[in-house]
């Protein structure tokens, strides 16, 4: 088969032509991780790149390590190119830029599934690490970032938006997979699940919330419970609920309630009342 090349004209961006910043040997660029459980079908893709050109570079390391464009590398192999465009990511500010560029253009992509972008995010770690290790020779320990400081947290959050997350976002789903290599084979067990269940669902939340609940079981059957921090956690939400219901009897003055308004009073008042006697049982004791 004869092999083919990335075009030398890329498909028009405004009133110019799109230049490629750099072209290699598409059997340089190495591919030891992969992120990617199912690259998903891939005609449409490669239909668009035999129209169009290829839109988007592939991602890579200073030494050709793949870090976006696993399904783009694939159809282009499968299409017979020999080069191939890359972007080269020399740090992690660079490396958010190309990959948040790449989720607003590209009308091609598959999206990645959680446990996949959990292990792209830590891809990246790395190079926050060589970058830490770069200021403290140089002797400036938190250095202005375009996309942020250099604190653990700043740095999660750069992390995090390069993989298109929040900060905690990424830190449930970093939860969620490390769950499955629990020494409890319980908890092992709802990672396991968990796992499933978030690249089904593209949901990392209720995943989080059901390893955290698998946790505080292996706890709770041998960890001896806090009497003084458990009442005043007690504490802090009924004086919170005393000042919203303060601010709710401000509002409701002089206005109609409506009946779902009433009985939901209604319901909560007989809670209140629950509440009470259940607190008295642990008040002073009275001869």
């Amino acid at each position: 088969m004869a092999t083919a090349t990335a075009p030398t004209t890329q498909p028009v961006t405004g009133n110019g032509r799109r230049a490629f910043p750099k072209s290699v040997s598409i059997d340089d660029i190495k591919v030891a991780d992969r992120f990617r459980k199912d690259t998903g079908d891939l005609a449409s893709l490669k239909n668009s790149i035999e129209r169009l050109g290829l839109l988007h570079p592939l991602v890579v390391t200073e030494d050709l390590q793949l870090i976006s464009g696993e399904r783009r590398i694939t159809a282009l192999r499968d299409l017979g190119w020999d080069q191939v465009p890359v972007n080269v990511m020399s740090d992690l500010d660079t490396a958010a830029r190309l990959l948040e560029a790449e989720r607003d253009e590209n009308v091609e992509r598959l999206d990645m599934a959680p446990t996949e972008k959990a292990a792209l995010a830590a891809k990246l770690k790395p190079l926050e690490a060589a970058e830490a290790k770069e200021r403290e020779r140089a002797g400036k320990a938190n250095p202005p970032s375009k996309l942020g400081g250099g604190s653990s947290g700043e740095t999660r959050d750069r992390i995090a938006k390069a993989v298109g997350w929040s900060k905690n976002t990424l830190a449930n789903a970093e939860e969620v997979v490390a769950a499955v290599g629990d020494p409890d084979p319980a908890v092992a067990r709802v990672g396991r699940e968990a796992v499933a269940e978030m690249d089904a669902t593209g949901k990392v939340s209720p995943a989080a919330r059901k390893v955290r609940e698998a946790k505080s079981r292996k706890g709770g059957a041998h960890a001896k419970p806090n009497i003084p921090e458990l009442i005043g956690t007690v504490g802090d939400m009924l004086k919170k609920a005393d000042v919203a219901l303060a601010k709710f009897e401000k509002a409701a003055d002089g206005n109609p309630s409506s009946k779902a308004v009433c009985d939901k009073a209604s319901e909560y008042a007989g809670i209140a009342d629950g509440l009470a006697v259940r607190l008295r049982k642990h008040g002073p004791r009275r001869p």
